[in-house]
Parts: C-alpha cells; sequence; structure tokens
C-alpha cells in the first residue's frame, strides 16, 4: 500500500487520571502471559499455565521465527479474562500494531528484571485516523535507575516486535509513532520505593464496582478482616442476593448505574442505562427502576459514563433525584470533562470522587502496587477512594494486602468519609 500523508488525527480523551493513577493497560497483562511462555521455549518443559494462557499477539513475521511454534501452542484469549482498558476495546489494524508496541514495552520491562507494575498509565486518548480508532497511552515507566538500559532493549524489541515503529524524543520522554502518528508517550518518574513505608494516619475506602453476577464473590469478599463497599449493577442475576448478603454483613452497598460511554454502541454499559438521547422523563423513570431493584443503597456511582457524566441537563437531572432520596454520588472520573461535581455542588448533593483504579492490569503485583498508591494519596490528603472489580486476581491482592498495609491507614465503608466541599 502506497504511504498516505498523516492528516490530524480527531481526538476525545475519555479518560484523565489523577498522578496516582492505575497501573497500565490489560493488553499488556495479555503479553506478559506471552513474554512468560516465550521465556520458557527455550526449556524442555515450559509451565502448562503460560502455554494455556499466552496471547494471540505475535511479532512481525520477518523478525520473529518463534511465532509459527507460539500460534502452535496458544489459543484464544477470551474477553472475561481480561481487565478491560476503561471503556475502550478496539480491533482495528492500526490498534493491532499499538498493541505489539505495548508488547515490545512490557518485554522491554522484563528484560530489565521490571514487570507490568511498574507502569502507570497516566491518560488515554481515543483518536482517529482515516476513519480508523486507535488509543494514545501517555504511561509512566517506573525504574530504580536511569532509563538508557530499557530504551536500548526498548529500541531492539521494537525491531523484533513492531518495525513500523519509531521512537522520537528525549530521554526523559519518549515518543512512539506509528505511520507518522504517536500513539505512546513515556516518562520515567522517580521511583515509589518500597511498599509500606512509614506514613501518616488516614481513612481508605475500597469500592468494587460490577458487582451482582457472582454470590459466591461477594460472600469472598465480605470475608476479608476489613470493610469494602459493594457497588451493584441493576438486572444482574444476583444483584439482590449480592445487596442483601452485603447488608448482612454490615458493608455499604451502593448503586453502579450504567451510563452512556463515548464509545456507544460499540461499547455497551448494559441493562437499565441512561443515554444523552433521552428526555428528562426517560431518565427519571430509568434511574428510579433501577434505585428500586437496590433499596439498600446508600449512594450511587457511574458504570461507564464518559458521555453522559459530561451532559449537564442529564446529571442534573440525576442528580436532584439521588438528593431527594437522600443518596450521594461518587463519581467514577470516567472522563476529563465529568460535570457531576460541579452539578452536583450546584444541586447540594453528597459528593464523593474517585481517586485510585486498583486493577486495569489483572495482576496481584500491579494491583499490590496501586493500593500503596491509594493509601499514599489518603495519608496525603487525609483520605481516599480506590476503586476495583470482582476478578480474581483483585481478591488475592486484596487480601494479601490486609497482612502487608500500612496499620495508619483505617479501612472504612464510603459512607464514613467526609465529602467533598
Amino acid at each position: 500500500m502506497p504511504e498516505q500523508t498523516p492528516t490530524p488525527p480527531k481526538t476525545t480523551k475519555f479518560t484523565v487520571q489523577p498522578a496516582y493513577l492505575v497501573g497500565s493497560t490489560a493488553i499488556l497483562l495479555v503479553a506478559l502471559f506471552l513474554t512468560l511462555f516465550l521465556l520458557f521455549q527455550g526449556s524442555d518443559a515450559p509451565t502448562p499455565q503460560a502455554a494455556q494462557q499466552a496471547a494471540a499477539v505475535q511479532p512481525s513475521s520477518a523478525k520473529a521465527p518463534q511465532q509459527h511454534a507460539a500460534e502452535a501452542a496458544t489459543g484464544p484469549v477470551h474477553d472475561d479474562n481480561l481487565a478491560h482498558l476503561y471503556e475502550e476495546t478496539l480491533g482495528a489494524p492500526l490498534e493491532q500494531l499499538i498493541r505489539r508496541v505495548d508488547f515490545a514495552i512490557l518485554h522491554s520491562l522484563i528484560a530489565q528484571n521490571y514487570g507490568p507494575a511498574h507502569i502507570e498509565l497516566d491518560e488515554v486518548s481515543l483518536h482517529t485516523y482515516h476513519g480508523e480508532p486507535y488509543l494514545f497511552q501517555r504511561q509512566n515507566i517506573e525504574l530504580n535507575e536511569k532509563p538508557q538500559a530499557f530504551l536500548l532493549e526498548l529500541k531492539r524489541e521494537l525491531q523484533k516486535w513492531a518495525p513500523e515503529a519509531r521512537m522520537q524524543g528525549e530521554k526523559e520522554k519518549i515518543f512512539i509513532t506509528l505511520l507518522g502518528l504517536k500513539t505512546h508517550e513515556l516518562s520515567f518518574p522517580i521511583p515509589l520505593g518500597p511498599l509500606n513505608q512509614p506514613q501518616k494516619q488516614g481513612k481508605l475506602s475500597i469500592v468494587i464496582d460490577d458487582m451482582g453476577r457472582s454470590l459466591n464473590f461477594a460472600r469472598q469478599l465480605s470475608q476479608l478482616p476489613y470493610p469494602v463497599t459493594f457497588s451493584i449493577l441493576p438486572q444482574m442475576p444476583h444483584s439482590a442476593q449480592v445487596a442483601d448478603h452485603a447488608a448482612q454483613a454490615g458493608l455499604d452497598v451502593m448503586l453502579h448505574l450504567p451510563m452512556e460511554p463515548k464509545a456507544y454502541p460499540k461499547v455497551r454499559p448494559g441493562p437499565g442505562a441512561l443515554f444523552v438521547r433521552m428526555s428528562q422523563r426517560e431518565i427519571l423513570d430509568t434511574l428510579r427502576a433501577d434505585l428500586d431493584q437496590m433499596p439498600r443503597a446508600v449512594g450511587v456511582n457511574n458504570h461507564m459514563g464518559s458521555r453522559f457524566t459530561s451532559y449537564p441537563e442529564g446529571m442534573d437531572t440525576v442528580l436532584r433525584e439521588l438528593k431527594s432520596q437522600g443518596l450521594f454520588f461518587l463519581d467514577s472520573l470516567t472522563s476529563p470533562t465529568s460535570v457531576a461535581i460541579q452539578t452536583g455542588r450546584a444541586d447540594g448533593l453528597v459528593l464523593y470522587q474517585r481517586d485510585i483504579f486498583l486493577d486495569n492490569v489483572r495482576d496481584r503485583d500491579a494491583i499490590l502496587r496501586q493500593l500503596d498508591k491509594a493509601q499514599r494519596v489518603a495519608t496525603r490528603k487525609g483520605q481516599a477512594i480506590a476503586i476495583g472489580h470482582p476478578y480474581p486476581e483483585t481478591l488475592k491482592a486484596l487480601q494479601d494486602w490486609a497482612e502487608i498495609h500500612n496499620k495508619a491507614i483505617t479501612m472504612v465503608p464510603i459512607s464514613a468519609l467526609e465529602p467533598l466541599r
């Protein structure tokens, strides 16, 4: 195909994270599985887990003689096993090239004795190029030394996995381009230091979103030696049972209210969702029907909603109704243009705002690292809210964290925190 001159891409930023936000994307974790498989290829007995979980991401055929062996040993990756990148899941050809770059970044980290927990996703923007959607990522790479060795390794890995990619910029900030388009920005901040370093007192609340599909998972969460808050989707198979169980365990219950994302209809928020096309009456009827399913709820937070939370008229309708029912609103911050806080303040509503996402990388160590960041925010601000999801890796991290977290941090239900002023 002849080379085309790039045109300025259209940009829609749907998620900007604060400085202490999440690790990396799920596709990096997929790449980790493939990396583990490839690392074991040189031995006589590769681990069954590596062969079973390896992802279907292969290097450029001209650069990777191991491709056919890897394809023979790997199977498809199912979405149920992945933590989606916020709201967007893309599969266009340019996005496939971006995934190869993601793999090269992770493979370079592993070669330098790091891993996915050392990648912090600072921002993701949805762009288009000749009508094709792709994701631009701003990542912080946390190293214990200067980045020269990592960058040399990354240059080699890009040649193998994504020879179309180019690296530009200075050592402190690197841009990676594909087809002349910037797809990654890499920065190298000062390392965090060890987990569980001495800290001041603070309060931390952990909210687990997307509850309602599994009563067994709810039971395991309720057995943690500290409280977590259940945010439950409407119209799920076990929504009512999970809410009842949480209440019996003395845990806060919230409605996880589905709202329209910017990527709709490609990405669907599920039943009981609010859309910007709805009239005020339709919004109220849908909201009230969702709340009727969750009579034990003390508050509400948005599921997806990057478009709807940026819609002032719709959010005003929602937040006024929540106030009339004595409920608070937690802004999950899926969009930098959310008007939830300013609208809620004008309406006199009790408001909270998410500080940390825990598990965009479904990896125990990465989640523990996010928990450490959450407790640092709690000590700096006096309190913090971290949001996770009902993944086995998240449960394992929460169980392990009970033994290693800073005991000066008090774990509390969300209703025990001070609302925003």
